[in-house]
């Protein structure tokens, strides 16, 4: 690996490491108090909802439970529109931090698994990244940094993340909606219904990766 793609990576590690220091020191306490305040469904709560949910994401939190708490305070329509645009927002985000430090890094370290990553995704572009949002094959935080250093076009990965996320987010925003209630049907629906994208999501995570790599 050439020093220039070493410094590169470098930067990107030290970059989201230092996001998750300022997250911790500090931006937990001024995150909760903002939030407190998302009482109301109002399009200047929401605005405030996206924002902090796209800034939870490009420091790589899960955005399971940013998606249930859209559900509590929006509801599961609005919930999922909240959670889809934060989440869309906080993926272009990391995406386009990766981008900027270039594609040589990867290039310089493709090998294996990683090369026939990058080849399928760049053969099917808007399809594969489509099938990796509805499925949550690869951890959605990660998967953002990851796609920014791949070949994917930036109008394909970000109307496939657009696209893709939107039926998930909609159940986990419906658990959150109904959490208040965990014993009445709409809850349990819900539940069932994400329990079972967990499974599904396991099950073709095991046969790509088996297609991915006929050896293993």
């Amino acid at each position: 690996m050439s020093s220039l793609a070493k410094a590169r990576l470098g930067v990107l590690a030290i970059l989201i490491a230092a996001l998750a220091v300022v997250a911790v020191a500090g931006g937990r306490t001024w995150i909760g108090d903002q939030i407190e305040g998302l009482t109301e469904p109002s399009l200047g709560n929401i605005t405030i909802f996206v924002v902090l949910y796209a800034l939870a994401t490009v420091l790589l939190v899960p955005g399971t439970a940013s998606t249930v708490l859209a559900g509590i305070l929006f509801g599961p329509m609005l919930g999922t529109v909240a959670a889809v645009a934060g989440a869309t927002l906080g993926a272009t985000g990391s995406y386009t931090i990766a981008r900027g430090l270039g594609r040589s890094p990867v290039a310089s370290l493709e090998s294996g698994k990683l090369a026939n990553l990058d080849q399928w995704i760049s053969e099917r572009q808007f399809l594969s990244m489509l099938v990796l949002r509805l499925l949550p094959i690869l951890p959605f935080t990660g998967l953002n940094y990851a796609a920014g250093l791949s070949s994917v076009r930036p109008l394909a990965y970000i109307t496939a993340t657009l696209i893709g996320i939107a039926p998930a987010s909609f159940v986990i925003a419906s658990v959150g909606d109904a959490a208040n209630d965990p014993l009445s049907w709409q809850f349990l629906v819900a539940l069932s219904a994400f329990a079972l994208l967990v499974a599904s999501s396991g099950f073709f995570a095991r046969r790509w990766v088996r297609a991915r790599d006929p050896q293993g």
